[in-house]
C-alpha cells in the first residue's frame, strides 16, 4: 500500500469563528504528540502515518475555553493547500464543522482552561 500524505497542510487551515469574547489565544495540532486523556499510544493524528484507505482522526487543542463558538477543519485530498472562511471551503477544499447535521468536529474534553476537539476525516 502507498502512504498518503494528504493532510500535511491541515495544521495551518483550522478556522475558529470568533465569539463575543474574541479569538482563541492558540490552536494546536501536532500529529506526533500525545493527546491529553487518551491512552499513551494515541497521537494528534491517528494513524500517525495514514494510508490511502485509512479513516484519520485529527486531535486539535484550542484555548482558552469559551473564547470561540465554532470549529471548522479545512482539508484537501490531493496535497494542495486547503482554504476557506467561516465554514465554507474554496474550490477543492473539504470542510468538517463542529455544528449542523452530523458534525465532523466534536468536542471531547477540557484540559485546564483549554479544549480538545477531534475531527474524523473519511
Amino acid at each position: 500500500m502507498r502512504l498518503l500524505n494528504r493532510f500535511t497542510a491541515l495544521g495551518a487551515a483550522l478556522l475558529l469563528t470568533q465569539a463575543v469574547l474574541g479569538a482563541p489565544a492558540f490552536v494546536s495540532h501536532d500529529p506526533g504528540a500525545g493527546v491529553f486523556g487518551e491512552p499513551a499510544d494515541v497521537t494528534g493524528r491517528e494513524p500517525e502515518l495514514p494510508r490511502e484507505s485509512d479513516t484519520v482522526q485529527l486531535w486539535i487543542k484550542v484555548g482558552p475555553s469559551f473564547s470561540y463558538d465554532a470549529v471548522a477543519v479545512y482539508y484537501t485530498t490531493d496535497g494542495s493547500e486547503p482554504g476557506g472562511t467561516q465554514g465554507v471551503g474554496t474550490v477543492g477544499t473539504l470542510v468538517l464543522l463542529s455544528f449542523g447535521p452530523g458534525p465532523g468536529v466534536q468536542f471531547v474534553r477540557n484540559e485546564g482552561g483549554d479544549d480538545w476537539w477531534v475531527a474524523t476525516l473519511p
